[in-house]
């Protein structure tokens, strides 16, 4: 994908990884069918902590701490779908209504560079307002906000079953 690309190219150019590693990873991930950046995560040529740090720096988009205290608006998970936000490794927080003729969606996310910005945008006709943080944090907040708001005992089964296998991290 372009924003994956994307990704990576700017964390070659931001010195956090060298463009051999980059190429072997985007390769790899292409051979398997599987994202590049978790791919990456998993063979730990990334620290999500460090890539954090550094996007929200350089691209000056917030930072900000998914603790146990940040609970979603119920409205804000709306516009992405729970299955949506594990795969894009984003999570919806508020809708934000001002004077403007268009709502705000604050989504955080792990790639900043990723097309659910531009899909929500297009889809749902909000301005997506970016904060970024590490995917294990997002991956957390999906669990407490989205198994709050559903309730849904097959959905909760089959969304832990896809957080298993993404469960590498720890």
């Amino acid at each position: 994908k372009a924003s994956e690309n994307s990704f990576f190219h700017f964390l070659e150019n931001a010195g956090v990884i060298d463009i051999d590693t980059s190429k072997h990873i985007l390769q790899q991930a292409n051979v398997l069918g599987v994202s590049p950046i978790e791919l990456a995560l998993q063979n730990k040529d990334l620290e999500e902590n460090n890539v954090v740090e550094i996007l929200a720096k350089r691209l000056i988009i917030p930072r900000i701490k998914l603790d146990q205290s940040i609970i979603a608006e119920p409205k804000a998970l709306e516009f992405v779908s729970q299955y949506t936000a594990i795969l894009n490794n984003c999570i919806p927080l508020q809708i934000i209504k001002d004077s403007s003729k268009v709502d705000k969606l604050i989504l955080v996310v792990f790639n900043p560079f990723s097309d659910i910005i531009k899909n929500i945008e297009k889809d749902s006709k909000v301005k997506v307002i970016s904060k970024i943080s590490t995917r294990t944090e997002i991956l957390e907040a999906i669990k407490r906000n989205y198994n709050k708001k559903t309730g849904d005992k097959k959905d909760s089964t089959v969304m832990s079953n896809l957080f298993s296998a993404l469960s590498f991290s720890e």
